[in-house]
């Protein structure tokens, strides 16, 4: 279990755990931050407060950073060593699966693991509301700093102080009644009462050697052979015109800590119009995953922005050149804006609708081809009063965007 918990999560689960944490520690800092007095507004995972004798509102943000779920690891880390280190008896020695499965220490330590998430919801909350209130006191000052960085220790010190005390509870509730040490011994020893024999256990020992040193190997081998350079043109050569639809304005550009978290090797966002409609497009593209680079998925994004996403569809798409792909549709909403949103998976002559799945593509790939780069492409349009000419037109703004991105994001 420790082997696994140290393997780093992929960036795409480890988004899709980390917002649903934002969005929950921010909810229950705005209880705790009311419930002090203090008068606070959330916007997705942005907290806005209205410092003590200031006219200017703070917003605290509550970042990735900030959503707990390095904590969680950690917690559920410790949780797994701690049972071990307080365990009752054996643990391993039964020759079958049914004997650990009975082990009480086994039952402790999915159940101290379990209760490793809300301990360290719970406690990031608190720390954020904590933050919050100091926002509201001493301002911008509360959230940066010595004081920011002291916040977050006493609440991990804190979080390992709770995991300590449910393990001593549930130490006692899952205490053997009536059993001695000899009765624990003997109920997880294999049925025949022998030990494994030296041959038998030198083979076994011989082969888990083996397979280390060969995934060892294999792992230096793949992450040393690199990987292919594909040319390709910049996206900033997008065709001003698609179709009907014509650039309107100069690109866009989001500000350097946008940058820095997005970190695409190249990325296009602009507006196009065409009939009254105005359609906005992004193109971000990665030219290795490898590095934990990667786009993120507007299913992790516009939430924590705010946004709300609805009737999610997948739909398919027919290009002007005869080209079928599908594309996922959703109807956003941020305040009283509404919006038809499309949006697909582009790279190494694949088009997804499902960030996972392209994921376990990318891996193949990487494998394969020695190539791991690819793209997200989105297209939005406001939602008007006609709905069906307002997904008429996020869907050929998409047809004739897809026709468009041939030699920029390759095969």
């Amino acid at each position: 279990v420790l082997v696994l918990l140290a393997i780093p999560i992929p960036q795409i689960v480890f988004n899709a755990i980390a917002l649903p944490l934002q969005m929950l520690a921010s909810k229950l800092a705005v209880l705790g931050i009311r419930f002090a007095g203090v008068p606070s507004l959330r916007n997705g995972n942005v907290i806005d407060i209205l410092p003590s004798g200031s006219t200017q509102r703070i917003a605290l943000e509550v970042v990735e950073a900030c959503s707990g779920i390095r904590s969680l690891m950690t917690l559920v880390t410790l949780a797994v060593v701690l049972v071990y280190f307080t365990r009752s008896g054996p643990m391993l020695s039964s020759a079958t699966w049914g004997g650990l499965l009975r082990n009480r220490d086994f039952h402790r330590a999915a159940l101290l693991m379990l209760s490793a998430a809300p301990v360290a919801v719970v406690a990031n909350a608190a720390r954020v509301a904590t933050t919050g209130y100091l926002t509201y006191l001493m301002g911008t000052r509360a959230t940066e700093g010595t004081l920011h960085e002291a916040l977050g220790v006493s609440a991990y010190a804190v979080s390992f102080l709770l995991l300590l005390g449910i393990n001593v509870v549930l130490k006692k509730l899952l205490a053997p009644k009536g059993d001695s040490a000899e009765a624990l011994v003997t109920e997880f020893t294999s049925p025949a009462g022998t030990t494994m024999g030296f041959a038998a256990s030198s083979m076994r020992f011989g082969s888990l050697l083996a397979l280390l040193v060969f995934a060892a190997a294999s792992v230096n081998w793949l992450s040393m052979r690199g990987e292919l350079s594909v040319p390709r043109q910049p996206l900033s050569s997008l065709p001003s015109t698609l179709g009907k639809w014509t650039q309107r304005g100069d690109e866009k550009r989001f500000d350097a800590q946008t940058e820095s978290v997005l970190r695409a090797t190249d990325y296009t966002m602009r507006d196009y119009r065409a009939g009254g409609r105005t359609a906005n497009v992004y193109v971000g593209y990665y030219e290795s995953q490898r590095g934990g680079a990667t786009y993120h998925s507007p299913k992790n994004c516009l939430p924590g922005s705010g946004w709300v996403m609805k009737e999610p569809e997948i739909i398919e798409i027919s290009t002007p050149s005869g080209r079928k792909f599908e594309a996922n549709r959703f109807i956003v909403e941020s305040g009283n804006y509404r919006a038809v949103m499309i949006y697909w998976y582009q790279g190494r002559g694949r088009v997804e609708t499902s960030e996972y799945r392209d994921k376990l593509n990318t891996v193949l790939d990487s494998f394969l081809k020695q190539r791991t780069d690819g793209a997200m492409v989105r297209v939005m349009t406001t939602l008007g009063s006609d709905s069906e000419a307002s997904h008429a037109a996020a869907i050929d703004v998409s047809a004739n965007l897809a026709d468009s991105l041939n030699s920029l994001i390759p095969d």
